[in-house]
């Protein structure tokens, strides 16, 4: 797999960034067939795959390696009944492209073995990558991560989202409501229990968010002196669009002299961490910015100023996968609203999943062929038929009738 590094990372980009305007998985499957007569995609099996067949993909339809990907994950995740699918929580690249997968790790070895199985290969790959989890990350590590400041990783900053995230994730923790964004002294209380104790869990030494700030400067303005008291109150339970938009005069929260999260993104991100506690979701799925999902927020909430910023953030998110909870109504709406290349994502997964129960050899990709009949608003129709049927069992009666 010679030169697959440079021009896979960059291919990535191009594919991620591609598919957030390609209006269908038909598309991309006919292009393909026109693009590789020599490697036929729909045969594609995790089971028997090896790394040469990853390059001939590669090379003859870059839009389908991160859904191949998917595939995979999902079927090792299949396998070992890893119910959560954290692949597909983490495939979206910030700012046009910065993977934060380890797939640059699995074309180096690839590279160096191309006939070894693919299989394996990835979860030796992933099996010491581990995404920011509420119930597995630790001091050491938070402490790790905003030490490092190398702009090409944009770790510290992803660490400082990180305890954004957590603070409406634990909202309901520590004996009662925690309301208030979190703020540079509860960063400063953090890190110094972290200092003391690298060992505990960071969601152990999150401190509450006093709501008793200080009166706002007198030479304030007076716009940012309501930001500043919407921020001292806010509660991602019951924060209006009105409550998020006033947001944009408050400080941002800094760590250092070049790590800011401003205050409309930490809100949302502390939205994100309430809902992924109600859905029972250790993982951030907006650690990153959103900018597409936020513009969008934006313009409604400017529309509907009295409307609850997690009931739309909720319907704009992308879709939180979880193979033997997700149901045909939660696949709904976001199928409609949300992030489609995440959720074809989860359909790649999810397939994979099943895949590793069933035995059934090839990809999702010899299901969307056919240009006349598109496999998304298929099984759309089947879940608005049964909106109480796991995700997953849907796809599975669409793969015996299609």
């Amino acid at each position: 797999m010679r030169h697959i590094r440079p021009f896979g990372l960059l291919l990535l980009c191009i594919v991620l960034a591609a598919f957030t305007t390609i209006p269908s998985l038909p598309q991309a499957s006919t292009r393909h067939k026109k693009m590789s007569p020599d490697y036929n995609i729909n045969s594609f099996t995790p089971a028997t795959a090896i790394c040469a067949d990853l390059e001939k993909i590669l090379a003859s339809s870059p839009p389908a390696v991160m859904f191949i990907l998917s595939q995979i994950d999902g079927y090792s995740a299949g396998q070992q009944r890893i119910d959560l699918a954290v692949f597909v929580a983490n495939a979206s690249p910030k700012d046009g492209c910065d993977p934060t997968l380890p797939v640059q790790d699995l074309f180096a070895a690839c590279e160096a073995a191309p006939q070894q199985p693919l299989l394996p290969l990835w979860r030796k790959i992933t099996r010491d990558w581990r995404p920011r989890n509420a119930e597995q990350s630790n001091c050491a590590e938070l402490l790790r991560d905003l030490a490092n400041t190398d702009s090409g990783q944009d770790k510290d900053e992803h660490a400082l989202a990180f305890l954004a995230w957590l603070h409406g994730y634990t909202r309901l923790g520590h004996g009662g409501p925690r309301m208030g964004l979190f703020n540079s002294d509860a960063l400063r209380d953090a890190l110094t229990v972290c200092a003391l104790r690298p060992r505990r869990l960071i969601r152990d030494v999150l401190p509450p968010v006093s709501r008793s700030l200080p009166l706002p400067p007198a030479c304030m303005k007076t716009d940012e002196a309501a930001a500043h008291r919407v921020a001292s109150d806010f509660d991602p339970v019951s924060a209006t669009c009105a409550d998020w938009l006033s947001l944009d005069g408050d400080q941002p929260l800094k760590y250092g002299d070049t790590t800011r999260l401003d205050a409309m993104e930490n809100a949302l991100i502390q939205v994100d961490g309430y809902a992924s506690a109600l859905d029972g979701v250790p993982l951030p799925s907006a650690l990153e910015s959103k900018r597409h999902i936020r513009d969008r927020l934006k313009n409604i909430c400017m529309a509907q100023p009295r409307k609850r910023l997690i009931t739309l953030w909720r319907i704009l998110r992308p879709l939180t996968l979880k193979a033997d909870q997700t149901t045909c109504a939660d696949w709904l709406t976001p199928s409609r609203s949300g992030d489609s290349l995440r959720n074809l994502f989860s359909l790649f997964w999810l397939y994979g999943y099943n895949q590793a129960e069933s035995g059934v050899p090839g990809s999702l990709f010899a299901l969307t062929g056919d240009p006349d009949r598109v496999f998304e608003h298929a099984l759309d129709a089947v879940c608005a038929r049964r909106p109480e049927a796991l995700l997953r069992d849907a796809l599975r009666d669409m793969e015996r009738h299609w």
